[in-house]
């Protein structure tokens, strides 16, 4: 094939150009790296400067300068790591499309996150998959304890210890890529052995208003572990009795409020409300 000299085409362009279009290893070369590379955005962009080669002095009238030679020193070294300079084929080892990609779940305890319980120990059980195979699945919490779970896609470990307060243990899992994840969860360990509180409050003698307060019924007790948030009460219909235990409360705040109420049902405001840590 010729290749035409056309004025402003840099010698060693031209050159470059004609010696590749003689070769005519070179060309057997690139025919394998567009097969391999059919239908990926290299092999179209390889596809269009195969049919500008095959136009006599084509290559020659482009006049890119360096993005020329460029362009051609890298689809030769493509089509040699593609096809193999020998006799023998290769692998096509410089285009890596794998996108592996690695996931964790932790499947008990199903609470979430966070998880409270006055167990001394938890066992965590879960999934784990990946493009490649899971090699390891391990936890590791902050009290200075560590293991392996037992499995790889299912997996659970032995059991955890769980000392008082929160402790935050880390599962991860690792394929034969050497990619990795993690998942955490907190527990918070509460004492195993209910407490209770005690209230005293004081009888009211009188209505918002200022009038006397005639028939005192009795007094509701709220309560909760969250502030102004009360889950439970408990209903005194005694208006004598001006002292309670609340009993079976778990280790951790608890925040207390009480009202009167009357004989026809009225109910005034609630109290300030208590703060009481059961440990």
């Amino acid at each position: 094939m010729r290749v035409l000299r056309q004025r402003g085409c840099h010698t060693n362009e031209c050159t470059l150009a004609a010696h590749f279009l003689k070769r005519r290893k070179y060309s057997k070369q690139l025919h394998c790296l567009l097969k391999s590379l059919w239908f990926t955005p290299q092999g179209i962009l390889a596809f269009s400067i195969s049919r500008l080669a095959r136009q006599p002095g084509v290559i020659a009238r482009i006049n890119y300068y360096a993005a020329t030679r460029y362009l051609l020193i890298t689809f030769l070294a493509l089509a040699s790591s593609a096809c193999g300079s020998g006799s023998g084929s290769g692998p096509a080892a410089y285009l890596d499309i794998s996108g592996e990609s690695i996931s964790l779940t932790i499947t008990s305890p199903a609470s979430g996150g966070y998880v409270e319980t006055s167990d001394s120990s938890v066992t965590l059980v879960g999934t784990a998959g990946s493009d490649t195979n899971i090699v390891s699945v391990t936890w590791v919490n902050d009290r200075g304890w560590q293991g392996n779970a037992n499995g790889s896609e299912s997996w659970k470990t032995d059991s955890i210890p769980l000392e008082m307060g929160e402790n935050n243990i880390t599962v991860t899992a690792q394929d034969s890529s050497g990619a990795t994840t993690s998942r955490t969860v907190i527990f918070k360990r509460e004492s195993g052995q209910p407490g209770s509180v005690t209230l005293s409050w004081s009888a009211p003698t009188a209505r918002t208003d200022g009038s006397p307060l005639t028939n005192l019924a009795g007094y509701k007790i709220f309560y909760g572990r969250m502030s102004g948030i009360y889950d439970y009460q408990i209903r005194i219909n005694n208006p004598g009795i001006l002292t309670y235990v609340v009993e079976n409360l778990v280790s951790g705040d608890w925040y207390f409020a009480l009202a009167a109420y009357d004989s026809q049902g009225l109910e005034s405001d609630r109290s300030n409300e208590v703060l009481r840590e059961i440990s």
